[in-house]
């Protein structure tokens, strides 16, 4: 792997499992369970596409098999695909990790862009507009299982967003774009049209926030949106990656230009409102998300050290 800069801004406090859990080692943070359950298609809600396809929204649940705990983390993830491919599927391996781990981990799917008239960035916001809203619909559902029935052992109150490259795009905007910030007209209009922040893939009414983000290779539409009482962020960008810039430039994967605030802006943007925030920068790296190819040595390190940055979280919440 390319050389790789580690930036911490806060501290960090870790939980332990007794040899009354029947488990070694510290709970959120190292892998003390040998097996995941997975939970296939559960439907969270359905919406019309960009097309008006009506389709059915599901999402897979993986949980650490054996685990007593009855009071756990959840990460609500996003795959990625440019917003146009990927499936819910595509990031199973990095679930099972967070799985491994102590955590309660959700992989959606949600409505891809399928419209081919799509030449512009302006009808291209619109789809992700769309995916906002699903993932806060995921978000909305599993907090009001937690609620209620709680199928999945689920603390409500601990409930972390995170994606990879489009995925990850999706889970920063359902963190740092709230109701009072400034949006160009034709994005608050997109925004309008489809049920508000919140959208309208399910009508489930409890809350969709988060208590964090972890943004593997993704962006911010602004800058400008982090404020002080926005949630703690973990980043890993690549230097030179052109699907996903780190900086704000256009990516190179649309004939149309799509510019946002990669982790290299996002940084110091943070740092600025005080926002609890880690950043692994991959220097030299041309890839976009190659530090996921495989899970190897050096992807494990990188899942690692967001787990303890997300255990940090969990110590100042409970």
């Amino acid at each position: 792997m390319k050389k790789i800069y580690f930036f911490l801004f806060g501290a960090t406090l870790l939980f332990s499992c007794s040899e009354d859990d029947g488990l070694s080692g510290t709970r959120f943070v190292d892998d003390i369970f040998a097996d995941v359950d997975l939970t296939f298609d559960i439907k969270y809600g359905s919406n019309a596409a960009l097309v008006g396809v009506s389709q059915d929204l599901y999402l897979d649940v993986y949980e650490p098999m054996g685990d007593s705990e009855v009071n756990r983390p959840l990460i609500v993830m996003a795959h990625g695909g440019s917003f146009v491919t990927g499936t819910k599927t595509s990031i199973r391996d990095l679930c099972k990790a967070y799985a491994r781990k102590g955590y309660v981990v959700a992989s959606i799917g949600y409505r891809l862009i399928n419209d081919p008239s799509v030449n512009d960035s302006i009808a291209f916001s619109e789809g992700v507009v769309l995916t906002i809203g699903d993932m806060k619909a995921a978000i909305r559902y599993l907090r009001n299982d937690a609620l209620t029935e709680n199928n999945f052992n689920v603390n409500p109150n601990l409930i972390f967003a995170g994606g990879v490259s489009a995925g990850a795009i999706i889970a920063n905007h359902i963190a740092y774009l709230d109701e009072t910030d400034a949006v160009p007209d034709y994005l608050q209009d997109h925004i309008d049209t489809h049920g508000g922040l919140e959208g309208n893939t399910n009508d489930i009414d409890v809350s969709s926030e988060v208590i964090g983000v972890l943004s593997f290779s993704g962006s911010l539409f602004r800058e400008n949106w982090i404020t002080s009482e926005d949630p703690p962020i973990f980043m890993v960008h690549e230097e030179f990656d052109q699907i996903v810039p780190c900086n704000y430039e256009a990516s190179d994967v649309f004939p149309f230009p799509i510019l946002a605030y990669g982790a290299c802006e996002l940084k110091p943007a943070f740092e600025a409102a005080n926002v609890l925030n880690e950043f692994i920068f991959i220097e030299g790296s041309t890839s976009h998300v190659g530090y996921f190819q495989e899970l190897d040595a050096d992807a494990q390190d990188i899942i690692d050290s967001s787990a303890t940055f997300l255990s940090s979280i969990l110590n100042q919440e409970i």
